[in-house]
């Protein structure tokens, strides 16, 4: 995507600065014919001041019947001006075609300066003066037409020059007007172009993050695109499969969870109505925490209610008449260090009413996979009635029923 962006707008940077040099080259011819035309027509102009010059002077030559001073002064200021005005032209001008006509202008005005010199300075009679007269105004008036004829044909070309600087005004505003238009056309297309290049993709994952959201697990993008929507399509496809693998798994690992919890909590039940409804106390031994579980019989059996007996071994240990205790301690030693299979171990132990009762505690050893013991559990029975009677009898196996003296076995 950021490839296309980039050649988009570099092709739109292009394009443009391609109509920018184009209507600048066309502005530049442009502004140089309207400088030869702004030229030419000041050059229109110096020829018809020329042309107005030699107007009042012929006037001048017609009017004047009599030479005075004033009418004199009066010919020669529009000759001089009329000198000016053929300087200006002649200056103006380069093309060999009017250099010429202007040498032949310019020899008119010379010989028509002369003429009138000798018109001036003529001291002949009346009919020499006017012949003289008549010969500059003849000259002059054939200045006059050579300077018209020359007018009208520049006056033509101007105009001709005029009407193909307009057309090629006209051509460079179509031209900007058309560079202006394809910009805005390019750009219009490119940003839809863009537009439907990024929004296409992003609605459609858009879309496949709420099916997922929605419970639809697995649901996968297809669109097929070699930008960076592509690879995130391809990511995303990817991961919908592995989340929906991963929520199979999940949901077949609860599933198994869910049973083994039903089966604990069935085997914990009947843990729990075996050991209440059994005769003996049951007793479950953390060897890593050294926390001990007394079963409710088993505080019952010596007299005590559930909270007033803690999970310390010293509950039971410390009960233990003093000439069983090491006895008791030494077997549940070895039965933990691997000496013996099993405990069993019959001592006393002393009950609320502050009584010895003989029991049997039997116990067995749970090991890890390195063989050490971490967990041992037993039961607690009491066989004080059994003591009771073994004693009794091998007391009367000793002894006279009737007088209790020691009989001859003893």
């Amino acid at each position: 995507m950021k490839r296309k962006i980039i050649i988009s707008l570099l092709a739109l940077l292009v394009f443009s600065t391609a109509g920018a040099v184009l209507a600048t080259l066309h502005l530049n011819n442009i502004t140089s014919e309207l400088s030869h035309l702004i030229s030419l027509h000041q050059i229109k102009d110096i020829r018809h001041t020329l042309i107005r010059n030699l107007h009042k002077t012929q006037a001048d030559l017609y009017a004047v019947n009599k030479m005075t001073s004033n009418k004199v002064d009066s010919i020669i200021r529009n000759m001089e001006k009329l000198e000016q005005s053929s300087s200006q032209c002649r200056n103006c001008h380069h093309s060999s075609e009017i250099s010429e006509s202007l040498n032949e202008i310019s020899s008119l005005v010379l010989k028509y300066q002369n003429s009138f010199s000798t018109y001036l300075t003529a001291n002949a009679n009346s009919q020499r003066i006017d012949s003289l007269k008549m010969n500059t105004v003849s000259v002059g008036n054939m200045l006059l037409g050579k300077v018209e004829d020359m007018s009208i044909h520049a006056s033509d070309k101007l105009e001709s020059l005029t009407g193909t600087a307009m057309a090629k005004i006209n051509k460079t505003k179509a031209l900007l007007y058309f560079t202006i238009v394809f910009i805005l056309v390019s750009g219009l297309l490119i940003a839809v172009n863009l537009t439907r290049s990024i929004t296409k993709p992003i609605k459609k994952l858009v879309k496949a993050t709420r099916e997922i959201a929605s419970g639809e697990l697995g649901y996968t993008v297809k669109f097929e695109d070699k930008t960076e929507f592509g690879k995130l399509a391809d990511q995303f496809n990817s991961m919908s499969v592995a989340l929906n693998e991963g929520y199979t798994n999940l949901k077949e690992e609860i599933d198994k969870h869910r049973r083994t919890e039903v089966a604990l909590r069935e085997s914990e039940e009947r843990y729990a109505l075996a050991a209440r409804g059994a005769n003996d106390g049951l007793w479950d031994w953390d060897l890593r925490t050294n926390k001990i579980y007394f079963s409710p019989r088993w505080k019952s059996m010596l007299g005590y209610d559930e909270e007033a007996i803690i999970d310390d071994p010293e509950e039971w240990f410390g009960r233990i008449h003093p000439d069983d205790r090491k006895s008791l301690e030494a077997k549940v030693d070895a039965h933990i260090s691997g000496g013996s299979d099993y405990l069993e171990s019959e001592h006393r132990i002393l009950n609320k009413r502050e009584e010895y009762r003989w029991v049997l505690s039997k116990g067995l050893v749970v090991r890890d996979q390195s063989g050490k013991a971490y967990r041992m559990a037993g039961s607690f029975t009491d066989i004080t009635e059994r003591k009771v009677a073994e004693e009794q009898m091998l007391h009367d196996a000793f002894h006279d029923i009737l007088t209790g003296l020691p009989n001859r076995s003893l």
